[in-house]
Order: C-alpha cells, then structure tokens, then sequence
C-alpha cells in the first residue's frame, strides 16, 4: 500500500473544494424562451437551477399602486411527467400579502422551488406560462406574423357569400331591418392552454329592451365565428378573456377580424381601465368603417373626478363647462374627419358619440344630485336650484337622426331620457290622482254589489299577502277579472264627471294612451324638442311594461289606439311583436330545451335531481342584488328544504364569484346545489336563457321542461300555486 504524502494530500482537498464549489454554481437561463402565456403581468426573466434550489425571477408588470400576491399554491410543472413543484421560499414578497406596485408599475419577485428532476426540460409556471424552456437555447415559437392560408381562404369563401358590398345610407329605408349580421374572424397566437374557448357579445334590441347573449366560439386553430340577432346597425361589444373588442355590423352583413393575442396581453395589465386594441385587421364590406372607429381615440371618464364635480359644481356652471368640452372634442372630431378622409357613415357616428356623451352626462349629473338628496351629510350644492331651463341641452341631440342608435352610448342615453324628470313628472301627479280617484270609488257604498266583492277587490288591491290569500285570489281569479273591468268602467265615468277640472289628466280605460301624448307634448314644451325618432322610441320602450298591466279585454283596444301615432313601420312591427309576445294567440306552455352543447351543460347539473321542480338562481358574489335576494330567500329556503317534489339550485362563474368568497358565503347561508362553473360554460347558459344581468331564475319542472324564466323568485309563493301541477305541497 503506498503511502499518501503531505504534498498529495493538499493536492486532493484542493480538488475536492474545487469540484463543490463548481457543483454549487447555479445554471442560470436569462429570458427564457417560452410557447405561450396568459397574461402580460408576470414575465420570468431569469431561472438559477442548483442542486438545492430553482429560483424563478418573475418580473411583475401591473397598473401603478394595485396589488398582486403569491399563495403557497403556486407552482412549476414538468411538461412531460406532469410532476408539481411547489415554493419553498419567497423574496421581495410573503406568501398571502399583496405587493403593492410602485409609480413604474414593475416590480420583480423571486419564488424558490424545490431542485428539479435532472431531467426536466420544459416548465408550465402556473397556468399563466406555458412550456417554458429550461435549455440555453431559443425554442422555435409559433409564427404568428401572418394569417395562415386556409384563414384566409375562410374569410375569402365567407365574404363573398354576403349578397350586399356596401355599407348601409342611414338615412335609408334600410335602416331598420330584422335580420342576422355574422362576425367571423382569426385570433393570432391562440393556444388551447390559455384556458379559455369562447368569448361572447352583449347584443341587444333598445327597442323593444330585449338581450341577446351570443357566445363566440373560438376554434383550436384560432378562428371564431358567430350569428348575431340584428335590428338596425350597430357598434356590438364583444368580450374574449376579459378583453372588450367594439366592432360595427349592419343586419345582413359579415363582419371579419383578425386579432393579435400579444395585444391582449398588454391589455390584461390595466385590469379597471377599458383598454382599446389597436392592431385589429378588417376584411370585408364593413371593414373601412370598422377601421376607422377603431383608429379613434376612445375617451374615458373618469367617474370620481365627476363625482367630485356633482359635489362642488353649480348646475349652471357644470352645464356651462361641459359645453366647452363639447364644442372641443367636436372640433378635434372635425379635424380628424377632414384629415383622414373618413367615410360618411364614421363621420356621423363620431359626432353622435359626442353629442350621446355630453347629454348623457347632464342626465347623469341630475341623478347624481339625488343620491346626493337622500344621504345624511348635508351638501351646499344643493342650495343652488337646476333651473328650468337646464334640460335645454337637448337640442344638441338631433333627435331624428337614425344613427344616433348605432353608437354603444345611446343605450344609456335612452335610459336617462326615458327617466328624466321633464318626462317623469306627470307621472306622479297622476298617479296621486289615481289613489285619490281610487279611494271614493272604494269607499261609496253603493258600488260594490255585495261585501264578500268589496273585501275580494280589497284583497287584490293588498301589496302584500298570506300563502291563504294568495289561494283565494287564485281560486277566484275570473271574480277578479270581473271586478276589474268594473272599476275600469267607473274610472271613465270619473273621467266624464271631472274632465273639465282644473289640472285634471285623464283616467281612462286606455290607461297610457293619454301618458303617450302627455309625453310628446313635454318633449316639445318641456324639452324645445319635436315628436318622431325618439318620441316614438320612447313608446314602443315601454309597450310590453304597459301591456303586461292590462288585461286583455284591455290591451287590444289599448294597442289599437296607440299605433296611430307611431309612423316608422318597423316599429309598427315590432309593437305587434312585443303585443302577441304579452298575449300569444296560443297559451304558452313549457318547453323542452334545444339539443346543443349549452343544454348539455345545464342537464349535467340537472339530472341528478330528476322528476323534482327545480328553481335555478344564476348569481355571484359580487352582484349586491343577487346577495341580497339569496339572504332575503333564506327561510323559503329553508321552508322547502326537505320537500322531495323541490329543490333550489345555484349557478355562478369562477370570475364573478372568487372561490374564497364563494366558499364562505355559501356556508353562511347554507345554500345546498351550488355549482360554480368556468366562464365558458356560464356563457353558454346566458346563451340559452338570454340574460345578461342577475340575479337571473329560470323554473324546470319534473320532466325537464321550462316553465318560467326570471320572475319565479319575486314572488315565490304566488309562482309556486301556478306551478300546481308538479304536486309540490305548499302546506
């Protein structure tokens, strides 16, 4: 055995030291190459592999001054095993805190993971980053510069079906037209990974108040294609991931879009401010309009500024102030116009928007002093009166202009107008009239034929009533009917008897008939405004409310008369729509839901609970209505909950109900069935039952069918006697 020297002994310690240390060094990847990510917030910059650690640098690019926090949760996951590694340690951050992001909006946070396998090639961090590779090398990326060739064929083959090139003359006969308008079109950069398969569009009828969700359904190869329920033209709102996209269709025509998904990227950073896509590519016949509203500066409000005016600005002043800005933003508007040459439609739809903006806000202003009317602190503002020249504003809106309706502002414009004190006004003396009219024909004893009828038509008139009260009405509902035409009759004698009175409005058998009139002649005294477009709008707005008021024997004449003064035919149209939609020439009955894939997703949740009437609440936690209403349900709740014939369910989406709140609110409330589902599949039920707000309840009854939709829970117990026929017990 040879012996080990001083020298050689120094000589192989030195190798030793020399070997761990070079064991010891990190593998460090900068910027590492990556297939696909799912949001623009977190950037890995750098990954250091070591045998005791993976350090992942994530640079965090969000809006200035909010927040983002790291769990316990997050992970790393080997893209070919599946294998999870969760953190062992944080820097620049503690796991469940917020980082508050500074004036840069950029902050970077290194998360510690466990060693990886030696193996390991590809990561998924999240699923926010996808395939990110782990080599010092660049991994080939999709290319999605250019529109594949088959993309492009598609748009071809699609576009040339559409049997009109041109954009519709406003001023046209045209205008007004129930049809389709189809949206087609190619997200750049789409991975199935993303998490996401369909977005959807917020159509709607300001007509007639009608919603139309449409789901978009988007392709693995990226396209996306949707029909479109259309009545005239209109800028549609569509969202994809959170991300909205306007763009403008015509009934009859396709729209097609090529989006870029790095775009969407940058929006997911600004997460409370209505980011704009800019590089959106049109084809087709509408593609130069949608062009240049999309080139368009898209202006915000800033609703706290606002606020703080409401508070501290005089009507006059505000008024006074916001014309400025007006004849400012339609200057800049007309410079644009003449600078970029736009189309003719474009040009009336920018100035629109202004003149839709500029009014809504003094609607809104007014309405704001109210709130500001009804809370404790008292507001000096309040001393300064709006004075009754203010509502003067008006005549900026040009008021026949059919293209006021393609511009997204006008549906909240509408609102406002519809609600606006000029117009609201008569309503209360009228309606005080009526109490009054109602009260000395109940008390005249010479009315009622017998006291069993007089305390029946009391029992009618009581706003609210006992489970036994509720019976009895419907028990004797053809009593009721009766009594009613009755005491439509004795409010026209009211009329005949008092029609010469001071300040008096009619009371008639054609209840709103006068309203109608009464609100022409203050848009013309009240307003400096002329009946037509808007008048009329007005009107058929508030056809079904008024419909659903009277009873039949009542609403054919009533409808019959009305149309006299409505002159635009689809409007006429749409009346006779919305009247046989109130009084259907056939009983509505249940019905049995369409094949597709949105009733397959309902029926997954459904059938366990076979051959039970189920009553189905679609909500969230962050919908204040739709909390309150399940607290205030709770006992009905409760009253039912071991009733076999019965059952209540709860539907919500994973973004609108965030699961730590979801969990601790269904607890609190003991809400059994509650089902919380991904985005994609809520949309698909919006779809199918055509809502957009909620609370939002749909009835099925024991074989599956429809009964009801989004009235059954306002009055329970009343809802429950009509659905009789499922034997559910209500005693």
């Amino acid at each position: 055995m040879n012996k080990i020297t001083k020298k050689s002994t120094i000589f192989l310690s030195f190798l030793l030291i020399a070997s761990c240390l070079f064991a010891s060094k990190p593998r460090v990847i900068l910027n590492p190459a990556f297939e696909v990510k799912a949001d623009g917030v977190n950037n890995i910059v750098k990954i250091e592999i070591s045998n005791t650690s993976t350090r992942v640098y994530n640079r965090i690019r969000f809006s200035p001054h909010l927040g983002v926090s790291f769990s316990k949760s997050e992970y790393l996951k080997d893209t070919e095993t599946g294998k999870i590694y969760n953190p062992i340690g944080i820097e620049n951050a503690e796991f469940e805190n917020q980082v508050v992001m500074p004036d840069s909006g950029d902050s970077t946070v290194v998360l510690i993971f466990p060693p990886l396998d030696k193996n390991v090639k590809k990561v998924d961090y999240n699923n926010q980053i996808f395939g990110i590779s782990l080599e010092n090398k660049r991994v080939q990326k999709k290319e999605i510069e250019s529109i594949p060739p088959q993309i492009t064929k598609w748009f071809d083959t699609e576009l040339a079906k559409v049997p009109r090139q041109t954009p519709i003359d406003f001023s046209s006969d045209l205008f007004f037209k129930a049809d389709t308008a189809r949206l087609i079109g190619y997200l750049k950069g789409y991975d199935t990974r993303l998490g996401f398969t369909n977005g959807y569009i917020h159509a709607s009828n300001e007509l007639s108040r009608e919603d139309f969700p449409i789901v978009v359904k988007i392709q693995p190869d990226g396209r996306f294609e949707a029909k479109i329920p259309s009545f005239y033209p209109k800028i549609e709102l569509m969202n994809i991931n959170e991300q909205l996209i306007s763009f403008y269709s015509e009934p009859g025509q396709t729209v097609a879009m090529v989006l870029n998904w790095e775009e969407f990227l940058n929006g997911s950073r600004f997460p409370f401010s209505c980011y704009q896509l800019k590089n959106i590519e049109f084809h087709g016949p509408l593609a130069k309009i949608n062009s240049e509203l999309n080139a368009f500066p898209n202006n915000q409000i800033d609703y706290t500024e606002f606020q703080k005016k409401v508070e501290t600005i005089a009507p006059v002043d505000f008024k006074k102030e916001q014309l400025l800005i007006l004849n400012k933003k339609l200057k800049e508007a007309e410079e644009y116009i003449q600078k970029n040459e736009v189309c003719t439609q474009t040009a009336s739809i920018f100035r629109n928007k202004m003149v839709l903006e500029y009014a809504t806000g003094l609607f809104n202003y007014i309405d704001s002093r109210r709130d500001l009317e009804h809370k404790d602190s008292i507001y000096k503002i309040l001393e300064f009166p709006v004075p009754d020249d203010f509502y003067d504003f008006m005549k900026k809106v040009p008021m026949n202009d059919n293209s006021l309706l393609v511009n997204q502002e006008f549906s909240e414009f509408i609102n406002r107008l519809e609600y606006c004190r000029p117009l609201d006004s008569y309503s209360f003396k009228r309606y005080n009239q009526l109490e009054k009219t109602i009260e000395k024909i109940l008390n005249d004893k010479n009315y009622f034929k017998s006291p069993a009828d007089r305390e029946l038509f009391l029992l009618f008139l009581k706003p609210a009533r006992t489970e036994k009260e509720e019976k009895e009405l419907e028990y004797r509902k053809d009593n009721i009917e009766s009594l009613k035409r009755d005491f439509h009759k004795k409010l026209e004698e009211y009329h005949e008897l008092y029609k010469n009175s001071k300040d008096y409005i009619r009371i008639s058998t054609l209840p709103l008939t006068e309203g109608w009139n009464i609100k022409d002649s203050l848009l013309i005294n009240k307003l400096g405004l002329s009946p037509g477009l808007i008048s009329e709008i007005l009107k058929i707005r508030s056809l079904k409310f008024i419909l659903e008021n009277l009873t039949p024997d009542l609403a054919y004449p009533f409808w019959t008369e009305s149309k006299k003064s409505i002159t635009i035919p689809y409007f006429l149209t749409t009346g006779e729509r919305l009247y046989l939609e109130v009084y259907p020439e056939k009983a509505k009955t249940a019905y049995n839901l369409p094949a597709g894939k949105a009733t397959e997703i309902l029926r997954k949740i459904t059938d366990p609970f076979k051959g039970k009437l189920l009553i189905i609440d679609f909500w969230a936690t962050t919908c204040g209505p739709c909390v309150g209403a399940i607290k205030l349900t709770k006992g009905t709740r409760e009253k039912y909950k071991d009733n076999p014939d019965l059952d209540f369910l709860f539907i919500t989406d994973e973004n609108s109900s965030p699961e730590h709140d979801y969990t601790k609110f269904i607890g609190e409330q003991e809400m059994k069935n509650t089902f919380r589902l991904s985005v994609d599949d809520f949309n698909y039920l919006r779809e199918l039952f055509k809502f957009i707000g909620i609370p939002h309840y749909i009835a099925i009854d024991n074989q599956g069918r429809v009964l009801g939709n989004d009235n059954v829970m306002y009055n329970f117990e009343k809802e429950l006697i009509k659905m009789k026929d499922n034997k559910v017990e209500i005693n």
